[in-house]
Order: structure tokens, then C-alpha cells, then sequence
């Protein structure tokens, strides 16, 4: 119903006002107004009444008009108020929707705004105030008006961030998949290289159509990663191979590729045919692949290398075709990583074998840009064993580690075999138990000829945690993605019991940094060994020179108790400072009521002169227990 009428006549009434009702007969603007809200009449009996009204004021008659024109006036105000509406010039029109975020979340303003303003912005702090609000409050970042930020942050100057908001849009799975298409610049820098990489996980060939599409105008880096993230759908063998011939640079690098990913017949004599003509140059593109033919050729040509210096001395004369096999051992070694199969584990088997005596060749020739061979093969398992558990590697982890024994490598092989242990077996703790009766290992890889068991499980256990979002421990460390050349995430289940004999076994050890390792396995959610864990943190604490780290754990856990925690740190350094006295108090667990007690103590033994005060007065010392007693 179009009530526009209404607005007229309400207008030429309080026109009225100013004019004087001695005019209105004679007003034809009004008549024309009353006219016009005749057909509103029979719709509503408070139309009619207005109508009635109108029709009163308009009457030659003499009388009151004034009480009545107000009084028309104010039931039409009141009428227009309950059917008000707020209308803009142009056609409706839908509006475009995504299958990402929720419509809006239930948190002010001014919070969503500030998180908006980080993710579009430059500025000092913003990473951290981002990374801390996604922690803090995850929910906001399913907001869609955040959703639109963050992929518009992943051209953001300070790279931590946008490699940071990748990751996290990669947690969204398929839903993400619109956003990053909508307003696509295949000509863009790296918010767009980020933008495919993204697709590229989430999606893989599902949007292969997209990928060629933006590949018709698509340049460098952007170029580049539209090619590799080809490699999911074997339609595209055929132009993949083309493109070894077309492209140039890196996007031809991209093309090799992502062919090494692909796994069939033609793939392989593809791959095959390039081996026999430039082996080293080809093994590099094979880095990336996990196909079982490309395991097959990288182990069977390293394996061709090693067999030849079985003999070795430091004295041997090595020719110069010799010095460029010895060279190549590097390459090979980098793309046997994250490799399985029974040639890869008879290539290690030979590595082993012959890797003394070869670098005592590779020493005489200089023919090495890393660490020894044993080292550099230990390493690589141990990687690969993370990045697939595979049961072969991790039997053949075990394997070396127990040749190795009494030898100045084992140590090296140490690594690998405890975390195949972790991985794979409910219970290793036995087994660990009776490593440890060594106490030491020979590793003639480092300056010192000899170091104790517990350091190198301080070093290995660091990437032992509890993860509250999965819900199980796991093992994570950063490996470099040979493609991109950056770091990314692999996290592995831990079969491994974590509470029980094996916590007995690292509790009963003494160190504070394996200490740091049980406080990464706390699970709030089994309060039976998180309270048993906080109780041994709180003896420790009582113990240690230094037990500000333990009190930052009791602390973030709620821990009721503090006595003696600040005391016996006191005590063993005989003097307090101002400010040391403040962090510690500040630090320590418990309640007000807890922290002012043991605050008490402390001043206790400075009075009777047991500790001596630096830089405190008494005057301070009262206003800071005023603080503590109502901080």
C-alpha cells in the first residue's frame, strides 16, 4: 500500500500552522492532499477518521479548528510512525553469498573492528595482537567480515602474518574455495602465489578447470605455483609434459614437479628416459615425490654410488669423474628423505655399511657440503619416519641403532630408533630404561668424544607435546617443502603411553629441561596426571637454583600453593633485589591470601638479616604488600 499521501497531507497541515486556519477552505494544495487520500479510506477506521478530520477542516464553517487541526496533525504523526519505512532509489537485488563463515558473530564492535583493522593494516604489533586474539577468541575469526580480511591479509607486508592467516584458512577445508577465487589476479604477487597454495591443499584437482584458466595470463610466482598444483589429476599429463618443452625457468622446474608427483607407467619411463641422461639434474625433482618408482630409482642410483667405496682410506686418490660421484651423494641424499620401500631401506642398510670409509674419501677430495654421512643418513630417516610412519623404516631405525651400538655412531642412530619406539609402541619405556644404564654415548660427531643419554633425550623429546585440539600427544617439527622452499608443519600421533612408566622414567631423571617437556604433555583434561605433574613441578620448584620457569607453570594451571617457593630462591642467591622480589611475588601460584603469606616470610628473613635487601626501603616494602594483599 503506498502511503505517500499521508506524508503529503501531514506536510500541508503543518503548513497550516504557520499560515492560520482562517485559510484553509481557500489552501488547494490541501484539497488536492485530501483528495488524494481517498482511496486509503475504506482500507483502515483510522484512515477514516483522518479523513474525517480533513473533511471538518476543509468545511466553510466557522469554529475551534485550531484543537482540531493539532489534533489531525498528531493522529497522523502517530499513523505514520507504526507504518514507517526506509526506502533507497534503484531495483533490489540479491545479495552474493558464500558457503564460508558464520553471518555475523556475537561479539561488539569494537572487538571485530580491531581484529579487522590488524588483519588490513600495517603497523607494529598487529601480528601478535592477531595471532593472541585467535588463541583468545577463535570464534571471531569464523565471522565472514573476518573471513574477507584474512584472505585479503595474505598480501600482508609482514610475511609471518600472512604465512599465518594461510594456515589457518586452510583449517576451513573446502568452504574457503569461493573466497580465494573471487577477484583472482593471476598477474598478483604473493598474496595470490598464497591464495593457489591454499587451493592446492584444500582442494587439490577439484578445481583444476580454475587452475588452467588463470594459467592463460598467469606470470611468475603465480605462474608457478597454477602449474605445480596440476600434479593432482592425471588428465593433465599430456600438457605437463608439453610444458617441459614450452615453459622456461622456474615454471618449467614447476612442470617436473608436479609430473614427479604422478604415479603411473608412462610417468616412469617419462622420468626414466631423463634419469639416464642428466641423473642429478632429474633426482632434484624427485625430492618432492612419495611415488613408490621414484623411491625405486632414487635408492637404486645413491645405492650405485655407495657400493664403490666400501674400501675407502683417507689416502686414496680420488679422480676428478670420481670427486663429481662423491658430490652427488649430497643431491641423493636430499631426495631419498620422506622416501619407503625395500630399496630405500637397502640403500640405508649400504649408507651404513660403507659411510665411515666414505668420508674418509669425501674428506680427501673435499667433496662435501654437510655433515658426515652417518649424521646426514640418521637424520634423513628420522625425518622420513615422522613424515610417514612407515612400519619398515621404523623396524629398520631400530635395526641400525642396535649395529651401531658400541660405536662412536650411536648416538646419531639413537634419534631415529627412540622416536620409531614413540611412534609405533605402547609402552618403550622398558627399553628406554635400559639405554639409560649406558649413561653415555661415543659420538665422535661433535667436539666432545662422549655425552650422557639424558642430553640427547633433552634435545630429541622437544617435540613431544599434548595437543588440546586433537587430543593426543604428538610429535611435530618443521620441514622444508623442497617446492616453496619454506618450512611447514608435520605433526604424528604418539602410540606411546605418556602417563605412567614412561613420565616415572623422565620424573626420576632430574632435568629441568626434560621438566620443560612433561609441562608441554599437561592435559587439563586428565586431572589425575595433571595434578600429579603440578605436585612434581611443586617439589621441584622447592629444589632447583632457578625455579622461575616452575612457577610459571603452577601458575597458568591454578596451582593452590606457593610456601617457600619464593623463600628458597632467596635463599640460595642470600640477597633480594626490588625488583627481582616483585617478579618473583608476582609469579608465584596461589591466591592473594598464599602470595602475601609467603611475601611475609621473605621480609621475615630480611629483618633478622639472613637476607640482605638491595634498593629496598621500608616505606616500598608496604606499599608493594598493600599491593600484593588487594592485587
Amino acid at each position: 500500500m503506498d502511503i505517500s499521501p499521508l506524508y503529503e497531507l501531514r506536510t500541508r497541515l503543518k503548513t497550516a500552522i504557520i499560515a492560520g486556519t482562517n485559510l484553509l477552505s481557500e489552501d488547494f494544495r490541501l484539497k488536492r492532499a485530501v483528495e488524494a487520500i481517498q482511496p486509503l479510506l475504506s482500507a483502515s477506521p483510522v484512515f477514516a477518521k483522518i479523513g474525517q478530520l480533513t473533511t471538518m477542516l476543509l468545511s466553510p464553517e466557522k469554529g475551534e479548528k485550531e484543537g482540531l487541526l493539532l489534533d489531525t496533525i498528531a493522529l497522523l504523526d502517530a499513523v505514520l510512525l507504526t507504518q514507517g519505512a526506509v526506502s533507497v532509489p534503484g531495483t533490489v537485488e540479491p545479495i552474493q553469498t558464500w558457503d564460508y563463515g558464520t553471518a555475523v558473530t556475537n561479539a561488539p564492535y569494537s572487538v571485530v573492528s580491531a581484529l579487522l583493522d590488524a588483519l588490513k593494516n600495517s603497523g607494529n604489533g598487529r601480528y601478535s595482537y592477531v595471532v593472541d586474539t585467535y588463541h583468545e577468541h577463535k570464534e571471531l575469526f569464523q565471522d565472514y567480515r573476518v573471513k574477507v580480511a584474512m584472505v585479503d591479509a595474505l598480501g600482508a607486508s609482514y610475511a609471518e602474518l600472512a604465512e599465518q592467516v594461510a594456515d589457518w584458512l586452510k583449517e576451513d577445508g573446502e568452504n574457503i574455495i569461493p573466497l580465494l577465487m573471487n577477484g583472482f589476479d593471476p598477474k598478483g604477487k604473493k598474496e595470490m602465489v598464497r591464495r593457489v597454495q591454499i587451493l592446492d591443499a584444500v582442494a587439490k584437482g577439484k578445481v583444476n578447470d580454475f587452475y588452467w584458466k588463470q594459467l592463460e595470463t598467469a606470470e611468475k610466482d603465480v605462474r608457478y605455483a597454477l602449474i605445480y598444483a596440476l600434479r593432482h589429476c592425471p588428465e593433465n599429463t599430456a600438457r605437463l609434459m608439453e610444458m617441459t618443452k614450452t615453459e622456461k625457468g622456474t615454471s618449467k622446474k614447476a612442470a617436473y614437479y608436479a609430473l614427479a608427483c604422478q604415479d603411473s607407467e608412462e610417468i616412469k619411463e617419462f622420468f626414466q628416459g631423463l634419469m639416464e641422461k642428466k641423473p642429478e639434474d632429474v633426482v632434484k625433482y624427485l625430492e618432492v615425490s612419495h611415488t613408490e618408482w621414484a623411491s625405486e630409482f632414487v635408492a637404486k642410483k645413491f645405492k650405485e654410488l655407495l657400493v664403490p667405496w666400501a674400501n675407502s682410506s683417507a689416502n686414496v686418490d680420488v679422480s676428478k669423474e670420481d670427486k663429481k660421484k662423491l658430490l652427488a651423494i649430497d643431491v641423493y641424499m636430499d631426495a631419498i628423505l620422506n622416501k619407503s620401500g625395500k630399496e630405500v631401506e637397502e640403500c640405508y642398510r649400504k649408507a651404513f655399511e660403507v659411510g665411515t670409509c666414505l668420508d674418509k674419501a669425501r674428506a680427501s677430495a673435499k667433496a662435501t657440503y654437510g655433515a658426515g654421512l652417518q649424521s646426514m643418513m640418521s637424520g634423513r630417516l628420522y625425518h622420513s619416519i615422522l613424515v610417514n610412519v612407515d612400519k619398515g623404516l621404523c623396524n629398520l631405525a631400530v635395526e641400525l641403532y642396535e649395529k651401531a651400538k658400541g660405536t662412536e655412531i650411536e648416538a646419531q642412530y639413537f634419534q631415529p630408533a627412540f622416536i620409531a619406539k614413540l611412534l609405533t609402541e605402547e609402552d618403550c619405556s622398558a627399553w628406554l630404561r635400559e639405554q639409560m644404564k649406558k649413561r653415555v654415548f661415543m659420538d665422535y660427531s661433535s667436539d666432545k668424544k662422549s655425552q650422557s643419554v639424558i642430553s640427547y633425550l633433552e634435545r630429541y623429546l622437544t617435540v613431544l607435546q599434548w595437543d588440546p585440539i586433537r587430543k593426543e600427544y604428538v610429535i611435530s617439527m618443521g620441514i622444508t617443502d623442497p617446492v616453496y622452499g619454506k618450512y611447514q608443519t608435520v605433526c604424528q600421533s604418539v602410540k606411546q603411553r605418556i602417563p605412567g612408566a614412561f613420565t616415572e622414567l623422565i620424573m626420576e631423571l632430574g632435568s629441568i629441561n626434560l621438566d620443560r617437556v612433561l609441562s608441554n604433555c599437561l592435559n587439563i583434561e586428565d586431572k589425575e596426571y595433571s595434578d600429579k605433574l603440578l605436585d612434581y613441578f611443586y617439589k621441584r620448584a622447592l629444589i632447583v637454583q632457578n625455579n622461575r620457569m616452575y612457577c610459571s607453570i603452577l601458575k597458568e594451571h591454578g596451582y593452590p600453593f606457593c610456601e617457600n617457593l619464593a623463600v628458597n630462591y632467596f635463599k640460595r642467591k642470600g640477597v633480594v633485589d626490588r625488583w627481582e622480589l616483585t617478579w618473583q611475588i608476582d609469579t608465584l601460584p596461589g591466591s592473594s591470601e598464599e602470595k602475601i603469606k609467603e611475601f611475609e616470610r621473605v621480609c621475615e628473613l630480611m629483618k633478622s638479616g639472613k637476607l640482605k635487601k638491595r634498593n629496598i626501603t621500608d616505606e616500598w616494602l608496604e606499599q608493594y604488600r598493600q599491593q600484593v594483599k588487594f592485587g
